[in-house]
């Protein structure tokens, strides 16, 4: 018996209660594999609210991640979909799971014992749009003529009757499209209700389409055992002001907001019935949330509305959390509530309410501002509403402190002695209860201002004074379109002892960073700044003073603060996890170009001397620096008064570094020897795609280069665009951790350079994009790619320009092995698991033949 079964049922039952808690819907999945006992055990477990996401699913960022979440959300109500009877499905699941009795009693019958009633298990159901996977239904490409009739037939019309769509927004996305999402909003709901219907009397929270509000409001006597609602807004009854521009589009508003006022309104009797039937159950409170189901329309609940419910509820129980889901029921109770509790507040959608604001003076006598009575406030994210006096309080109570520490009287800690008031002396029991109820401040650590409808400065700076001892994490987004070129980021002098993440970040914007901030706050982990600097001249950049950061983990700079960050800070973050440099994509039309300058300019910005014959002899082409071309530089040319940038001398040993990604000048003078000290990078993203089509040429020496050079002298600024001695070694640089390498843009490799790259450098890949690689074959990556998956078996995902696949005829796809997805040259083909994609063409999916049995080794290099 293994060891695991042999646990006392207490102890499994705690330990399959962790793990629910936890959200790992993963690790519970695997129990049911284990034996029939410990499966009986957790299935309570893993179906009581079998629609909520895992924590596994989103430990990291790549696409594929959600992909996951979305087929699981759908396979889930699949599953259960099948287990309901056929004569209780409405017709429409019957006519999309292409369920008859027939088959469903067929299926019954073959099996060995009835099915699991998973159902009954069930306590939370709170499905959502991932929940009904589209794509499963009706094909993009080919939708079927069967699905295509009935969804223009009056059935489909009688389903959708209170959806509304004005001509304007049906116009801009297209019919079959918005017929399209239909289907998937109808299918949603029906499978709700009837999935929902049979186990009312056991749920404790559920989702409602408010779309079906009257067909709840019919049951409302049944869900006994309800605590929270969340009212899902389906129906398309908000729209952006761009889409209603006219008086008559204004006309046809107006039954659209009757029907949104009907179905609000019918929300709130809903809930006003429930707590009249079962007195306090809605403790879990009730909210409202946008579906997401239609393309650039998100849609809402009016703040009165939300009020108007919150009022019917019972006040909320020891709150700690405050958040805009519960904020409304917060507010609406918050004179009853002790706000001492209150450690976390998110407050993004309230901001701009004069009567949900931060701002709130709660009339119970006490006049301090809301949260200077939350006094035990650890985290808060709010957006900024325009007051330049919200942390006043916060201010005046520092200078307070401040003064007392100056005079001796203490801050913080026990004092041994003081006066009171009227002059008498103080016990210490006295003293003691005054520091605690007047001089203890507020204990923030956690602060995020995000900046939309009003400028934000006098708060940065109010908040870094006041919180300076105990602020770890300060993240704030400039996101206000004042139509200035440059955001300054006002911190004044104050030093950050304990502040370990940092993230600045503008959205239409330059960003002017104080040059020493960095140095105030020298235990920095996380270090992420973004602004939008598309182009600049190399010759206006005045790099920023050495930092000395020997704790930092992650540091992503892009824009300015990139351009100005000294290089030689790099020798003090010996564990580097995460280096991302370079400037954001401009973003046209048909491409995301990143800007690099000219190479004169660049080179002079470093001081180093132009020699016109290098520089034509770098593979003719004004714009190449070549590892085997170049040598060290020195900068007796640089002219007196210009600004001289220190070099990257590309030589760090970052032993823990797993992800490494530059684009613009930083990836297009990187050199790699610096991978031979980097054994643990997993992610190399090099991206140099330019509208000047420079290019760069990988050679032989970049992957054999020579042994790393010790750490420069603080005070070297010379520039080293290549190998800095012609003295090589055979020894090839290997990354047995790398999973994902990315160069993007004018990468000139030859086939054999190539072979080395993927097959040795890179012996482990899984993921390569090569968007825009010159001088090889695509029949020649393809072969590589098929010993790589025959190697390893880890291969997965493969992305080439999409000028590497325009106009492939058959008797080329024939030659190389590879054809669309869905070819019928595929069909009974032994095909590799991998996913080949061409970019700006979603059309572009390839699938690669295990073996290439057509063509001649001669056309292969014309591919």
């Amino acid at each position: 018996m293994d060891p695991l079964s042999q646990l006392p049922l207490e102890c499994l039952q705690h330990i399959l209660a962790i793990l629910a808690q936890q959200n790992n819907t993963h690790a519970l999945a695997a129990l049911l594999c284990t034996n029939k006992n410990i499966a009986f055990l957790t299935l309570p477990f893993l179906y009581a609210d079998p629609y909520r996401p895992s924590t596994r699913l989103y430990t990291n960022g790549e696409w594929r991640a959600h992909k996951r979440h979305q087929g699981a959300s759908h396979g889930l109500t699949r599953m259960l979909l099948d287990r309901v009877p056929a004569a209780r499905l409405p017709f429409l699941l019957r006519f999309a799971l292409q369920v008859t009795s027939t088959s469903q009693e067929t299926n019954t019958s073959s099996s060995a014992s009835p099915p699991i009633d998973y159902c009954a298990y069930i306590r939370h159901l709170n499905m959502d749009k991932d929940s009904i996977n589209i794509d499963k239904y009706w094909s993009q490409e080919n939708p079927s003529p069967r699905l295509l009739e009935f969804v223009t037939g009056t059935e489909f019309e009688r389903l959708c009757g209170l959806d509304r769509i004005l001509p304007t927004y049906y116009d801009n996305f297209g019919k079959e499209r918005h017929l399209r999402q239909f289907y998937r909003v109808i299918l949603f709901r029906e499978a709700t209700w009837t999935l929902g219907e049979p186990i009312f009397e056991q749920l404790q929270s559920l989702t409602i389409p408010i779309s079906m509000i009257e067909q709840y409001l019919g049951v409302v006597s049944r869900l006994e055992r309800l605590e929270r609602i969340r009212f899902l807004l389906d129906a398309l009854f908000d729209y952006k002001s761009s889409y209603v521009w006219s008086a008559a589009l204004e006309e046809l508003m107006f039954p659209i907001d009757d029907l949104k006022n009907q179905a609000m309104h019918s929300a709130m009797q809903f809930v006003k019935e429930h707590a009249q039937l079962f007195p306090g159950q809605l403790v879990g409170g009730v909210s409202f949330v946008n579906g997401d189901f239609w393309v650039d329309a998100p849609q809402n609940c009016p703040r009165d509305i939300q009020l108007e419910v919150a009022r019917l509820l019972p006040p909320l129980r020891d709150v700690s959390s405050v958040t805009d889901e519960n904020w409304a029921h917060f507010a609406a109770h918050i004179s009853s509530t002790d706000l001492g509790q209150v450690e976390t507040i998110v407050n993004r959608d309230f901001g701009r309410d004069a009567v949900m604001s931060l701002g709130l003076v709660i009339d119970d006598g006490d006049e301090r501002p809301f949260l200077q009575r939350c006094r035990g406030l650890r985290s808060l994210e709010m957006v900024a509403d325009g007051s330049r006096d919200r942390f006043k309080w916060a201010v005046e109570e520092k200078r307070q402190a401040l003064s007392r520490a100056n005079n001796g009287l203490g801050f913080a800690t026990g004092i041994s002695g003081g006066v009171g008031a009227s002059g008498t002396t103080m016990s210490l029991q006295q003293q003691q209860q005054q520091q605690q109820q007047q001089q203890r401040l507020v204990p923030l650590t956690k602060f995020t201002l995000t900046e939309q409808r009003h400028r934000i400065v006098r708060e940065i700076y109010d908040i870094t004074f006041a919180f300076n001892q105990t602020l770890t994490h300060l993240t704030i987004f400039a996101n206000f379109d004042s139509h200035s070129t440059a955001f300054q980021f006002e911190f004044g002098r104050v030093e950050l002892p304990v502040l370990t993440h940092l993230i600045l970040s503008t959205a239409r914007e330059v960003a002017v960073i104080d040059e020493q901030f960095l140095r105030r706050c020298p235990n920095l982990k996380f270090v992420t700044f973004s602004d939008k600097t598309f182009h600049y001249r190399p010759e206006n950049i005045v790099t920023n003073p050495l930092a000395h950061l020997p704790h930092l983990e992650h540091l992503d700079l892009m824009g300015t603060s990139a351009l100005k960050f000294h290089p030689v800070t790099l020798d003090s973050t010996p564990n580097l996890v995460s280096l991302c440099m370079g400037i954001i994509p401009m973003h046209g039309i048909d491409h995301n170009d990143v800007f690099i300058p000219d190479i004169e300019e660049l080179n002079r910005s470093f001081g180093i001397q132009n020699d016109s014959d290098n520089t034509n002899n770098n593979n003719n082409n004004n714009s190449t620096l070549s590892a085997s071309e170049e040598a060290d530089t020195d900068m007796e040319g640089a002219e007196p008064g210009r600004n001289v940038r220190p070099q990257w001398s590309w030589n760090w040993e970052f032993l823990q570094l797993r992800n490494l990604h530059l684009t613009g000048e930083f990836a297009f003078l990187f050199k790699f020897r610096m991978l031979r000290g980097c054994p643990a990078l997993e992610t190399l993203a090099l991206e140099i795609q330019s509208n000047s089509y420079r290019f760069r040429v990988i050679t032989p020496l970049d992957l054999r280069p020579a042994p790393l050079h010790p750490p420069r002298d603080i005070n070297c600024t010379r520039l080293s665009v290549s190998s800095a001695t012609t003295t090589t070694t055979t020894e090839m640089t290997v990354l047995p951790r790398l999973r994902t390498l990315r160069l993007k843009g004018s990468w000139a490799i030859t086939q054999p350079v190539l072979s080395d790259l993927l097959l040795k450098t890179c012996p482990e890949l899984e993921v390569l994009h090569l968007e825009g690689w010159k001088a090889g074959s695509l029949a020649g990556l393809i072969d590589l790619v098929r010993t790589m998956y025959e190697r390893t078996g880890k291969m997965q995902e493969l992305w080439v320009g999409m000028h590497r696949v325009n106009g492939l005829t058959i008797e080329k796809m024939r030659v190389i092995g590879m054809f669309p997805v869905g070819h019928p040259e595929m069909v009974g083909k032994d095909v590799l698991p991998i996913e080949v994609h061409a970019p700006r063409n979603q059309d572009a999916w390839f699938s690669i033949l295990r073996k290439c049995s057509g063509g001649s080794s001669g056309s292969e290099a014309k591919l």
